[in-house]
């Protein structure tokens, strides 16, 4: 598994950046389709009404070559324990390969359940995932509901980073909707907000990338 900075690094550079924006990516999936012919069966799974042997299981996927295989695991403990520590932490993985396969409708299924099965551990992180997703598959209103209200559960200062891709997946997803008024305000918020924070939208600082939205916006109109 890619380290979560360089995953993210990956999954929200802007589409300005032409091929360079896959690569991280490729090179994770070209890993993952060498294993597959080389990888081994899931484990059985038996009985996972105990806690121990969710955990073995779960552990067991993740030392697996097949990410298909990794899968059905994760999703065989999810169905069996829903409720369970091992589920939420099988969630998280599903969220992490399927943003690897570029699967975009799994990934915001996964983050939904994620989100409502365990509401005391949700994070802004969660609702970027969702929000992301969305946004990829072309469901800009609801990508937007769902950045805004993972704004609304910023806990500073580790949530910085992923409040400020919230909010430039704000104006990004305002602009594929053509209302650059909306959008502008989106970005000059990113400004305000997160200016001084250290943190980066892709590869540049999240002033920067939201005062170049702003020149790409001023020349459009």
């Amino acid at each position: 598994m890619l380290p979560r900075p360089l995953l993210y690094l990956a999954f929200f550079s802007d589409a300005r950046m032409g091929d360079k924006k896959n690569v991280v990516l490729s090179v994770k999936d070209e890993r993952m389709d060498r294993s597959i012919s080389i990888g081994t069966r899931p484990p059985v799974a038996g009985d996972l009404a105990d806690a121990g042997r969710r955990r073995s299981y779960l552990d067991a996927g993740s030392k697996l070559g097949d990410a298909r295989n990794a899968l059905r695991v994760y999703e065989t403990i999810v169905a069996k324990a829903p409720a369970s520590d091992e589920a939420r932490d099988a969630l998280h993985r599903l969220i992490e390969l399927c943003k690897i396969r570029r699967d975009w409708g799994r990934v915001a299924r996964y983050a939904r359940m994620r989100i409502d099965s365990f509401r005391r551990w949700v994070t802004i992180s969660e609702y970027l995932d969702l929000g992301k997703a969305l946004q990829y598959q072309g469901k800009y209103r609801d990508a937007i509901a769902s950045f805004q209200e993972g704004i609304g559960r910023l806990r500073p200062p580790g949530d910085y980073y992923f409040a400020a891709c919230c909010q430039y997946g704000i104006g990004e997803c305002y602009e594929k909707l053509a209302e650059p008024a909306k959008a502008r305000e989106a970005y000059t918020t990113l400004i305000r907000e997160y200016s001084g924070k250290k943190v980066c939208i892709g590869s540049r600082a999240s002033d920067e990338a939201a005062r170049e939205a702003l020149t790409r916006l001023d020349r459009a109109q």
